[in-house]
């Protein structure tokens, strides 16, 4: 039953911003909504395009975040070990963040690796988890979640 829960959350979390409805323009020049100006893309350039100064504003994600792009994929495949449901090996890094960014003491394979930097090594090396898996199968994350989780450690595992 407990892993029926971990999935439904899981999806839940997967699908919710997907599920959410288009943000509504809105015309700051007098408030109204069926102004003949909404959704009037002008951003102050004669093209209508945004201008130096509104792009250097703009933060763009250099690489895969925990909470978007990696967190899911390692609920479904390690939740039942390292999530709320019970810590193996005193790891529960699903269920802090912070533990990620620790330095991962218990496995020799991880050097002085964080324990997030470390989940792609371990498994690679078929050490996680226990008796390795097959990338794709229930218990493992695929081939995309591996390259997004190699992925997140390259670009120095952001949070959001």
């Amino acid at each position: 039953m407990r892993y029926l829960a971990i999935y439904i959350v899981s999806f839940l979390v997967w699908v919710g911003p997907a599920c959410s409805p288009p943000p509504v323009p809105y015309d700051a020049g007098n408030g109204d909504l069926n102004s003949p100006d909404v959704g009037n893309t002008d951003l102050g350039t004669p093209d209508g395009g945004a201008s130096d100064a509104d792009i250097s504003q703009v933060e763009v994600s250099s690489g895969p975040v925990w909470i978007d792009d990696v967190e899911i994929g390692l609920i479904r495949a390690c939740g039942g070990c390292h999530g709320s449901s019970g810590c193996a090996a005193g790891s529960c890094f699903l269920d802090d963040f912070a533990v990620n960014l620790e330095p991962a003491v218990s496995n020799a394979l991880c050097g002085s690796l964080t324990v997030g930097a470390c989940h792609p090594e371990l498994i690679k090396d078929q050490s996680m988890p226990p008796g390795g898996c097959v990338l794709g199968a229930f218990n493992c994350l695929t081939e995309d979640e591996l390259d997004r989780l190699e992925a997140w450690v390259a670009v120095g595992m952001p949070e959001e």
